[in-house]
């Protein structure tokens, strides 16, 4: 009898490692993402006070931001949305 209990916990043991590894949502995940860079222009120096936008071609929703004196900007959205980034200033940012 005590070896059909050992087998019966190694199987449980077993199904919940398996279950853990196959299924990502089981573990923790982030919930927002982010998109950041630096807009630079064509001589490689950095751009300041540029809006940089972000949408998500699903909802149209738009998110935007401007970048700072280092030209670096930082743009937070949820994770798994489809974006196209842009830069006001016809270059495109490096990110």
């Amino acid at each position: 009898m005590n070896i059909i209990l050992k087998r019966q916990k190694f199987l449980v043991v077993c199904a919940i490692i398996a279950i853990w590894t196959c299924v990502p949502g089981a573990r923790a995940q982030e919930t927002r993402g982010s998109i950041q860079g630096t807009i630079l222009d064509g001589s490689e120096a950095v751009v300041p006070r540029v809006v940089v936008a972000a949408t998500n071609t699903g909802t149209n929703v738009t998110l935007k931001a401007t970048t700072n004196q280092e030209g670096l900007y930082n743009l937070m959205f949820p994770p798994q949305q489809n974006l196209w980034g842009d830069s006001g200033s016809g270059s495109r940012p490096k990110l």
